[in-house]
């Protein structure tokens, strides 16, 4: 026995006699699209029910579903507080207007509103903002208007705090005196500060795209670029001092901190400089150093007649008692060391006032270390002074005077064998402190300079010796000067003195 199945008969009656049109269907096919229908309905209104945005239908304003997310959104503990009323009421005044022409558009135009931005009331009366769409659908056989909402107040406020910072700091960056750049890896600016309008003459648009290079001068265009590199492979901050071209074509001295900037890959992306004029600074400096050279003159010129006068008097006295006729073999002896003083006074008074020339060229430092070492053992052996030398192996040359350094690494040991009255120590040590730094450090365990004393190391005719007339340091550290390095000294009374000289290997 076979399936029963429903059959629906459709019939028209026409004049003819003996013709009767029929149409017969199955209904099984029917409920079986009716029941599809109603599982896709199904799964649709679960996804919309757990959308993680709220979702909004509704006539003309009036909501007629509202999903979970949409409870919560407005406020509302149960979809039941929200259905049935108007949505306009959720909308703040300032935007009804607009939200008002937007659902005439969906419902009257059938049109679709991509994303738009407006504040909503919520019942507690907070406001929040959204970004809506909004689409005519079909619900329960109507045309009605559904809205995605999302909330982005917190983005919102995020922008609304990342405006008003970026506000501050664009009239920071416009009103402030330093020059602000940012540099790629090639050195070409990619952004240049208004300032650069009056501390350089330049318009920033017109630099722009330019290279740093082409503003800099010939005299210190080596040095920027060695420290440009230096900042970009150790990605450290680095300060530099150069010349930059006024658009007037005069020289402006600049003083700046380049900053690497490091993307996310680990890598230098930019360098961000922060310079200021100090122009006037270094002709205050200059004029300051003129002034104190002027004061060095004259306190040289006091102190010279003073040490001169000393060993004159006693030649004056002992030519006076030659002139009597009394004579002794000691006196020849006294006169002959007073004539020397006076000689070693007016050599050192020469070598600090007279312009030398300096004569660079590439030396190993350990060799003139070895020279004055062996010129000096015996001078040390006599006071049975212990005197040790650490010199490291390989250093690099370096570009200098070696006679002059020779006189420097003399004078300093010498200071060291008088800092001790018997059975001392003297070290000499060189070693690299970084890959373009050579250090020569002179050690003793003498009497030791009081801190007091330690600062005037260096100014003319003071000496911690009792003989000396303090030009020795002050040569030093002329000398080291001409070779871009420095000089330091650290002391402890009773302890001894250590002297340090550190010398670049790119010094010319």
């Amino acid at each position: 026995m076979g399936s029963r199945i429903l059959i629906l008969f459709f019939g028209r009656y026409q004049m003819e006699p003996k013709r009767i049109c029929k149409l017969i269907n199955s209904s099984s096919q029917s409920k079986l699209i009716e029941e599809e229908l109603k599982e896709s309905e199904e799964k649709y209104r679960q996804l919309v029910d757990i959308a993680p945005d709220a979702i909004v239908v509704h006539h003309h304003g009036n909501i007629l579903y509202v999903n979970q997310a949409g409870v919560t959104l407005l406020g509302a503990e149960r979809a039941e507080d929200i259905l049935g009323k108007s949505f306009l009421d959720f909308i703040h005044p300032d935007d009804q207007e607009l939200t008002r022409k937007r659902i005439e558009q969906v419902q009257h135009k059938n049109q679709t509103i991509g994303a738009v931005q407006k504040r909503l009331i919520r019942l507690d009366k907070q406001c929040i903002h959204v970004e809506t769409t909004a689409a005519p659908i079909h619900y329960k056989g109507v045309l009605v208007t559904q809205k995605i909402i999302r909330d982005v107040t917190e983005r919102v406020q995020t922008e609304a705090i990342m405006r008003d910072r970026e506000e501050k700091y664009r009239l920071i960056t416009e009103n402030m005196c330093d020059l602000i750049g940012i540099l790629d890896l090639n050195g070409v600016i990619q952004y240049a500060s208004p300032s650069h309008r009056w501390v350089l003459g330049y318009s920033p648009e017109i630099i722009m795209g330019l290279s740093v290079i082409d503003f800099i001068h010939p005299g210190d265009l080596s040095y920027f670029q060695k420290q440009y590199d230096r900042m970009i492979q150790s990605k450290s901050t680095s300060q530099v001092e150069f010349r930059c071209r006024h658009d007037n074509g005069n020289w402006v001295v600049l003083e700046a901190q380049g900053n690497p900037i490091i993307e996310g890959s680990g890598e230098v992306k930019h360098i961000v400089f922060v310079a200021r004029d100090i122009t006037e600074r270094k002709r205050s400096e200059e004029l300051l150093r003129k002034t104190k050279n002027l004061s060095i003159v004259g306190e040289l010129a006091a102190g010279v007649a003073h040490e001169i006068r000393n060993p004159l008097t006693s030649i004056k006295g002992f030519i006076e008692l030659l002139q009597t006729g009394i004579t002794k073999p000691e006196y020849f002896e006294i006169l002959s060391m007073e004539m020397n003083r006076l000689e070693s006074i007016i050599e050192e008074f020469l070598l600090l006032a007279k312009p030398q020339v300096v004569d660079f060229k590439e030396t190993d430092v350990n060799s003139i270390l070895y020279h004055v070492i062996t010129l000096l053992h015996n001078q040390a052996i006599i006071k049975n002074i212990e005197m040790l030398y650490e010199l490291a192996s390989e250093l690099p040359p370096l570009r200098c005077d070696p006679n002059k350094l020779k006189q420097v690494f003399i004078n300093l040991v010498k200071n060291a064998i008088d800092a001790i009255d018997d059975r001392g120590r003297i070290t000499i040590q060189t070693y690299l402190i970084d890959a373009d730094t050579i250090r020569v450090r002179i050690a003793d365990n003498g009497c030791g300079i009081s801190d007091h004393r330690l600062k005037f190391l260096g100014e003319p005719f003071y000496s911690t010796k009792e003989k000396g007339v303090g030009l020795g340091i002050m040569v030093s550290y002329k000398i080291i000067k001409e070779h871009q390095g420095t000089l330091s000294f650290q002391s402890e009374v009773d302890q001894g003195t250590i002297v340090d000289v550190n010398l670049p290997l790119g010094s010319n």
